[in-house]
């Protein structure tokens, strides 16, 4: 019986010749058919030389930093700004190359670099309710974000203990955390990869904790019916906000 239940339990797992051509498949698609390789040593590089930048909001994306992500206020930096920087930059990096020849003068020199936002339809609704709609998505936002890591915290300081839950799934979710706040504390990392996308991928895994926090911090409510009621809102709200239905 034993080992039947054994056998059982193996069935589970993937098979060695699954986890040879897995193996195979991705390193011809990551080192061989995409640039994907090359461009994840460039930015183990950069983090590296650059790892006591953490707190450097420069080194990071547009609201990308941790006191950004909890900040209802932020504001994102002006892009005219940003253009000149990005001139600025660009000019002094290039302008000692001797493989580059530059244009000469009288072809740019009435050029002036403009910012072209993206075509949008005419707002007709009332600027004061746009910003307090914009305000109250945000907060939403915010309480996802505490509702994934209170749900991963209840999973590994509760239900690892009792065993009421898979633990491969716990470790697998507070993996994904820890992946999370790599992400936005490593310098350059969110300047090559977008960390909403990150946000949204991670989400997969952490969907279920973050449900399990929602529930947690709706506790104080007595009735579970109000609670399960409150943390679909909150979420169809993020999902209607994130989806581009509500900006």
């Amino acid at each position: 019986q034993k080992e039947t239940k054994r056998t059982k339990e193996w069935k589970d797992y993937l098979g060695g010749i699954l986890i040879f051509l897995l193996i195979i498949s991705t390193f011809f698609w990551y080192a061989q058919l995409t640039e994907s390789s090359s461009n994840l040593i460039d930015l183990t590089s950069k983090t590296t030389k650059n790892i006591f930048g953490i707190f450097n909001e420069d080194l990071k994306g547009e609201g990308a930093s941790f006191s950004s992500q909890w900040n209802l206020f932020y504001k994102p930096k002006d892009q005219t700004t940003s253009l000149k920087d990005y001139v600025e930059d660009t000019k002094l990096r290039y302008e000692n190359k001797s493989y580059i020849i530059p244009y000469k003068l009288n072809r740019y020199e009435n050029y002036k670099p403009k910012v072209i936002y993206p075509t949008t339809i005419s707002l007709k609704t009332d600027l004061n309710i746009v910003s307090k709609t914009y305000f109250f998505m945000e907060i939403i936002k915010k309480l996802v974000k505490i509702f994934m890591i209170l749900g991963v915290l209840y999973l590994l300081f509760f239900q690892l203990k009792k065993k009421e839950s898979d633990s491969k799934y716990i470790i697998l979710a507070l993996v994904s955390l820890f992946l999370l706040v790599a992400i936005i504390s490593l310098p350059f990392t969110t300047l090559n990869y977008d960390l909403e996308r990150a946000y949204q991928q991670i989400l997969i895994i952490l969907s279920l904790p973050a449900v399990f926090g929602g529930i947690l911090a709706f506790k104080f409510f007595k009735k579970d019916n109000l609670k399960i009621l409150l943390v679909c809102l909150i979420f169809i709200l993020y999902f209607l906000s994130y989806s581009g239905f509500i900006q």
